[in-house]
């Protein structure tokens, strides 16, 4: 059976034993704003943000809505454990998902073994039926505009009902041609924010950040759009509390996702933040909600104080 035809199946017939609604998803103008976390299972979140010794993805997504899963990264995750998350989460929660990276930092993006690998990933994937929002192709910092053609014909190849996304990192993509291609596919063009640990806690538009971090401009290509708050990664002693006030720089994001989510062709907003961008997701989850004028959380609102 093909890949194609695997996801149309898990779209029709829904993520079995996963019941349960979900609390209103919240909007500007219409579009959908889901925000979570780049990744859930932080043994330093225990006795933080996590109380019970059950599943952390259950308990999590009582709290959030949306979530990237990063060890779909590291390999194809098993079927029955992809199911399983499924399972754990309510019927409008949204999932990321990062591609295998012995496809996206591997090589020849049109060799054999890079198809395999694609084809056996969405295989899995699609147990996550319509809750997978974002097949997120995240290519190193190396994968430059040279590689433009190969890209292309990966892309041409790809089923064009998988919710695609792609984060290129090097400076040589910023142009019309890339957002022309993406558009052509329907794929999402991701915006990360990764600011340097010295100006974390500024606006990249503040005159001490600016000669140290370029801000690049937010590009729609898709009806879905992507914003990934990294951060730097290991940059903190833990990721059990806030090491740096984010509210200036969320402050400096929140019209600009106004003004995304404004757009009559953007449809969802994805937003995952990781605790490279401050010390801990979750509290700065809880802050930009607030600043956007969402309810307070998903769950109880003492889990976030750091």
């Amino acid at each position: 059976m093909s890949t194609v035809r695997v996801f149309r199946d898990a779209q029709r017939v829904g993520c079995p034993g996963a019941r349960k609604l979900g609390p209103v998803p919240d909007t500007i103008d219409n579009t959908r704003v889901a925000i979570g976390s780049i990744g859930f299972g932080y043994p330093d979140w225990q006795h933080v943000f996590y109380h019970d010794t059950g599943s952390k993805l259950r308990e999590y997504a009582q709290s959030f809505d949306a979530v990237e899963v990063d060890t779909t990264f590291h390999a194809v995750p098993p079927p029955e454990r992809v199911a399983q998350w499924a399972s754990e989460t309510p019927d409008n929660f949204v999932f990321s998902a990062k591609m295998a990276r012995d496809v996206t930092h591997g090589g020849d993006l049109r060799s054999v073994p890079a198809r395999t690998t694609t084809d056996a990933w969405i295989e899995s994937l699609t147990q996550l039926g319509p809750k997978l929002r974002s097949a997120l192709l995240q290519f190193p910092a190396a994968f430059t505009v040279d590689r433009f053609d190969e890209l292309a014909e990966y892309l041409q190849g790809l089923p064009n009902d998988v919710p695609w996304s792609i984060e290129l990192r090097h400076d040589s993509w910023w142009h019309g041609e890339t957002a022309a291609l993406l558009k052509e596919h329907g794929v999402t063009w991701v915006h990360a924010d990764e600011p340097p640990a010295l100006i974390a806690h500024l606006p990249p538009d503040d005159p001490e950040a600016a000669a140290m971090y370029s801000q690049r401009t937010p590009v729609v290509t898709a009806s879905t759009f992507y914003l990934r708050m990294i951060g730097r990664h290991d940059q903190f002693p833990d990721r059990s509390r806030l090491y740096l006030d984010p509210e200036r720089r969320l402050s400096w994001w929140v019209p600009r996702i106004q003004k995304i989510a404004a757009l009559d062709r953007v449809e969802l907003l994805i937003i995952q933040i990781g605790n490279g961008y401050a010390g801990h997701a979750p509290a700065c989850i809880r802050r930009l909600r607030e600043m956007l004028g969402f309810r307070r959380t998903l769950g109880a609102s003492t889990l976030f104080e750091s």
